[in-house]
């Protein structure tokens, strides 16, 4: 599991049948070791359909938390998650500030 908690490191199933051959002498075969690493991808960092369920109740405290903030969640047609849009009060407040550039 150690393996999967950077996001950047790349650990195949192919590493995964490797590594359980020389450390514990099992020969996988490559669905078996996929099967592992799907499974333990999942322990490390949770199921994302769950992830994107909490979304709404995560925004709306947001919302609650910061007033004045903006804050939206797009949704296809088949009610699955297309965005998330975040812009928080002082975010926006200091934009104020900003000087406009026009480039040509």
């Amino acid at each position: 599991m150690e393996k999967y908690i950077d996001p950047s490191t790349v650990y195949t199933s192919k590493d995964i049948a490797t590594d359980m051959l020389k450390l514990h002498g099992v020969s996988l075969t490559y669905i078996h070791a996929w099967g592992a690493r799907e499974k333990t991808i999942k322990l490390v960092h949770g199921d994302p359909a769950e992830s994107y369920a909490k979304l709404p109740g995560y925004l709306y405290i947001l919302e609650q938390t910061y007033p004045g903030s903006v804050l939206k969640i797009k949704r296809k047609e088949c009610d699955k998650f297309f965005y998330a849009f975040l812009a928080s009060e002082t975010c926006i407040r200091g934009c104020e500030y900003c000087r406009s550039i026009v480039v040509v």
